[in-house]
């Protein structure tokens, strides 16, 4: 699971390029479900983007 936090998060333009990230990353046949938040601001000015990330490995 992930949730991504984008700064001053522009849907259509900035959906594409995330999109395109998460396919280039993950692969597009079992992508892990993810939330993009937009946000103000993060933590420093200097991050583009925050990923807080959840995942379960069985034994």
């Amino acid at each position: 699971m992930l949730r991504l936090y984008i700064p001053n998060f522009q849907s259509a333009s900035d959906a594409d390029v995330i999109a395109k990230v998460l396919v280039d990353v993950f692969g597009s046949e079992n992508p892990p479900a993810s939330s993009w938040i937009g946000v103000q601001a993060l933590a420093q000015p200097e991050y583009l983007i925050e990923v807080e990330a959840m995942a379960i490995v069985p034994n």
